[in-house]
């Protein structure tokens, strides 16, 4: 495997599998970051896998609805018992596009806070 400039580091990308999120876990994985790649459901992850894999990269993964206080605990503590230590965090989880913010009804509200805002904090506090 080539050394790139992410040699050594470990990544961790929420929202890895599709968008803007796989974009981001392809670059790193392409330079030579070990990925752990959260997302919602185990099967949309299988393409990214083998894609990093075939260059010769690390890739994890870990699946988990962010959307719930109990989810993102979860993936902090499934992340942390793949490796203890990571050097990057991106958040890229979200939902997909809905409704416009006068046509939406709380509960889409909810849960788009949720996995945007709400779920960085019970993994950050899970490390700590």
């Amino acid at each position: 495997m080539k050394t790139g400039i992410f040699s050594g580091k470990r990544a961790v990308v929420t929202g890895g599998s599709r968008g803007i999120g796989r974009g981001i876990v392809r670059r790193l994985g392409s330079e030579s970051a070990e990925v752990c790649i959260i997302a919602c459901s185990q099967d949309v992850l299988a393409d990214t896998i083998i894609e990093i894999e075939q260059k010769g990269a690390t890739c994890y993964t870990v699946s988990s609805d962010l959307a719930t206080t109990d989810g993102a605990r979860t993936a902090a503590e499934r992340v942390l018992s793949i490796s203890p230590r990571w050097n990057i965090l991106v958040n890229c989880a979200g939902n997909p596009p809905g409704p416009m913010l006068l046509e939406m009804d709380v509960d889409y509200w909810d849960r788009t806070f949720a996995i945007h805002c709400r779920s960085i904090y019970p993994g950050s506090v899970t490390r700590a």
